[in-house]
């Protein structure tokens, strides 16, 4: 397969400073050839009529002039390996990874996920990769100031969430300190990733406050302004795990040094998870979100849950009330052959808008107990209304963690995991696969491939004590015509501890 270059191809990028800290890297990329692309675009059986709303969503053969670079690891062997404050930590695990694209320059591309895994949640630091040639080789560095391990206040940090707007990029993550309670912080970048800023403190918690699940979202046309959604559940009874949460809201307008003073963007008395801010073309912002009576197992599901969305026109000042994208079941996973726990739930939305405005939200609902679909469904009017959703795969097994990006030509591609153990043999593990969709004709069709290669055995990631944890999400951004991917695979496939981040890159020839 061939590399197919974005933009001018005399133009060339930029050379950005080497790094202080981490190693290059160069990700391996597998050549495919084009039987076997077409074969693994095509492999899976013809689907069954769907039993959703919608009825299922058509298959097709992939068509010709895809081009794939890897999967390829990105992550280094042990770059914490030094440090004594990640005692307790997983070594050479990573979870939950997140990327982004620069909106002028495609193939700047940067990276972040959670290094060295703590199984009571977070990790012991959270590492970046920057690439600046479309993801062929990669340079990590260890953020600053965030945890022990780099010269920050914080014993573990989680949920890195990367948002890329014109000349600068946001790095948003859950500071843990020593007694628990948390912070929410953001970092900046004006070099691709190659360093970053120290993080500005957006919202402390503390001993009657837990602060949660931040996602950052730059500015689409003014790179100096940037936005952040968190949760925050009151604590009344340290006992007692709370259930009941608030969303709050920040923003600054000067590149991150400084963040406005936090601002209730949703509360409605129940718990909301996975808030994803997306923007549209007219600067109105979107903050979608999971919403039940309880998200954490209290009551257990199942539970009738919903996902939502408000609009802000005034750059996040106010808020409208709530309009309902779908209805879903709220589900937690387990593998059909270990019956063990995974930590995914149906909840795990996430949401994307395209250049013309059109918005998607993806997520994984329950069939039976043993065969979970990917969703899909879209808003032509800025999430004012929602047509009927769509099947996007169904496979025999278990799909779940979705991840939705748009391509700059309007094609919506959609990454999720793939549990293949209920047709494997006894002692293969949870067999599991990453797979991508995409569909240019707003979702009537799909085509299909296998992203990450052979399938991996998903319960040697025993990562969380909830389960088998891979990350709460996974990393996907639109290219002007294709996706980047970056995501978790553990062994046999990783080849560093028992899991390692993956890149993988597919150029979509015009239709």
């Amino acid at each position: 397969m061939t590399w197919i270059p974005f933009g001018n191809p005399r133009a060339g990028f930029p050379t950005y400073p080497r790094q202080t800290k981490g190693t290059r890297v160069r990700a391996p990329l597998l050549s495919v050839g084009i039987a076997v692309l077409l074969a693994a675009c095509t492999s899976s059986p013809p689907r069954r009529p769907s039993q959703s709303p919608a009825g299922p969503a058509a298959s097709s053969p992939s068509p010709p002039g895809i081009s794939i670079s890897g999967p390829g690891v990105v992550s280094v062997r042990g770059p914490l390996r030094a440090c004594p404050s990640a005692q307790g930590a997983v070594r050479d695990a990573e979870v939950e990874p997140s990327i982004a694209a620069d909106p002028a320059r495609p193939d700047a591309l940067i990276g972040a996920w959670q290094q060295d895994r703590d199984l009571r949640g977070g990790a012991a630091g959270i590492e970046s990769a920057a690439s600046t040639d479309g993801g062929r080789t990669w340079k990590e560095a260890l953020v600053p100031g965030l945890t022990k391990c780099s010269n920050g206040p914080y014993i573990r940090a989680s949920d890195p969430w990367v948002s890329a707007g014109p000349g600068r990029a946001y790095l948003g993550t859950i500071g843990i300190r020593d007694d628990r309670t948390g912070a929410v912080l953001v970092s900046t970048t004006t070099d691709g990733g190659a360093t970053w800023t120290e993080p500005a403190t957006v919202a402390n918690g503390h001993a009657r406050l837990i602060v949660d699940k931040e996602s950052v979202l730059a500015d689409r046309s003014d790179g100096s302004t940037a936005y952040v959604v968190w949760v925050d559940y009151a604590v009344t009874d340290p006992k007692v795990t709370p259930h009941v949460n608030a969303a709050r809201f920040s923003r600054t307008g000067n590149g991150g040094r400084t963040w406005s003073t936090p601002g209730t963007l949703y509360s409605g008395n129940t718990e909301t998870q996975f808030h994803t801010l997306a923007q549209l073309s007219d600067g109105t912002l979107l903050d979608f979100f999971a919403e039940a009576k309880s998200l954490s197992g209290n009551p257990n599901p199942p539970l009738p849950a919903r996902i939502a969305v408000v609009r802000s026109s005034d750059e996040g000042r106010t808020w409208s009330r709530p309009t309902s994208v779908a209805r879903f079941t709220f589900a937690t996973l387990r593998t059909p052959s270990s019956h063990r726990a995974v930590r995914a739930t149906t909840a795990n939305i996430s949401a994307a808008t395209g250049p013309d405005g059109t918005a998607f939200v993806a997520w994984a609902d329950q069939v039976t107990a043993d065969r979970w679909q990917i969703r899909l469904v879209r808003s032509r009017d800025g999430g004012t209304t929602w047509e009927p959703r769509v099947t996007v795969a169904e496979p025999s097994g278990q799909a779940f963690l979705p991840t939705v990006a748009v391509a700059g030509d309007g094609r919506v591609g959609v990454t999720w995991y793939e549990d293949r153990s209920a047709r494997s043999s006894p002692g293969e593990g949870v067999p599991t696969k990453v797979r991508l969709a995409w569909s240019g004709d707003d979702g009537a069709t799909w085509h299909q491939l296998d992203l990450g290669g052979p399938p991996f055995d998903l319960d040697t990631a025993r990562l969380s004590s909830e389960g088998d944890f891979v990350g709460d999400y996974e990393g996907l951004a639109g290219l002007p015509s294709g996706f980047s991917a970056l995501f978790v695979q553990a062994r046999p496939r990783s080849r560093a501890g028992p899991t390692d981040v993956f890149f993988a890159r597919v150029d979509l020839a015009p239709e």
